[in-house]
């Protein structure tokens, strides 16, 4: 599944509003990652950047060319997330901004589809699961510093990191977003979430969904019998 260069950039549009102003933005990274919204990659990044102050990362661009393009001679990683909680949750985000963007779904299910499949083509992409993340940031942490040599860490508590990530989200969304533990719109209380869950689980998407399932599982394996 690949996307236009005019999907490109209705996808630019529509990220231009939701982009991490956070990430930093630098000509020559020592690091890179790059993955679909509201997946956890900003948590790496700021795990990477407290545990790593000095080196340079290169983040938040929600571009599969970023993948695609990954040569091996920076790390890149991307994290991946479920497809169905991805897809509803990044659809919830920007219906914050803009109620109508929850019948936009097709072009967030084509986001999805081609960074996971670059990630996953790409043999220079790490593509971790977002469980894995979330759960054992530490780990993470402790897989990156040996995979890839990274050198003068400093130790930083699960907690410091959530904490730091919590903030970052709450500078960027303001007042406009309810935060629980990880910084995702709360289920229970949130009647969007359940409109775009009907939606996205609806029969229009029903063969889409199943193909990117089968490519997140992949993923899922993929990293399961190469890093543990």
């Amino acid at each position: 599944m690949t996307l236009s260069d005019r999907a490109y950039k209705t996808i630019s549009e529509l990220l231009a509003e939701t982009r991490d102003k956070g990430g930093r933005y630098v000509e020559a990274p020592e690091f890179v990652v790059d993955g679909y919204p509201r997946s956890a990659n900003t948590f790496l990044v700021t795990a990477l950047n407290l545990s790593w102050p000095n080196m340079s990362v290169k983040s938040h661009g929600h571009d599969s060319k970023h993948l695609s393009a990954a040569d091996g001679l920076v790390p890149v990683v991307s994290v991946i997330r479920n497809p169905v909680d991805a897809i509803a949750s990044y659809a919830v985000h920007l219906s914050l901004y803009d109620p109508d963007r929850i019948n936009n779904l097709d072009l967030l299910i084509g986001l999805y589809g081609d960074m996971s499949k670059q990630a996953l083509d790409n043999p220079h992409v790490l593509a971790i699961p977002f469980e894995e993340v979330v759960s054992d940031v530490a780990g993470t942490l402790d897989l990156l510093e040996s995979k890839y040599a990274l050198k003068n860490r400093v130790r930083v508590s699960p907690e410091e990191i959530l904490s730091q990530t919590q903030d970052l989200s709450k500078r960027v969304n303001l007042d406009k977003e309810a935060f629980t533990k990880m910084g995702h719109v709360p289920r229970d209380k949130d009647p969007v979430h359940a409109e775009v869950l009907a939606k996205l689980q609806g029969p229009e998407h029903e063969r889409v969904l199943s193909r990117l399932t089968k490519l997140y599982n992949s993923v899922i394996a993929q990293y399961y019998s190469g890093n543990k």
